[in-house]
């Protein structure tokens, strides 16, 4: 009957990690983890979810800053009028319904 929908940007998040992991870390985690990671920067997801609180903070900032972005598109997007419209065609589908 009628829908609309919001393009949402992918997001990028930067960590700057607290920790600093050794090469012998990394395969120890890595093997932890079930993954394998080639050269020297591959941090399992799984480790920076459980020892990193930054990452936490850094993460829920940035789903709150594009949360309030699709708010705003979904309140730029909706006009009243057409709600009304909406609204009284949902009506008319209710009185031609037939159990």
């Amino acid at each position: 009957m009628w829908t609309k929908s919001i393009t949402i940007e992918p997001l990028t998040i930067y960590i700057d990690s607290y920790h600093h992991y050794s090469l012998k870390a990394l395969a120890e985690l890595s093997f932890k983890y079930g993954k394998v990671f080639q050269g020297t920067g591959g941090v399992p997801i799984g480790v920076l979810l459980e020892k990193e609180n930054k990452f936490h903070a850094d993460f829920g900032r940035a789903l709150e800053e594009q949360y309030n972005e699709i708010l705003g598109k979904i309140y730029d997007y909706l006009d009243p009028k057409e709600m009304t419209i909406v609204k009284d065609q949902g009506m008319e589908l209710r009185k031609k319904k037939v159990f």
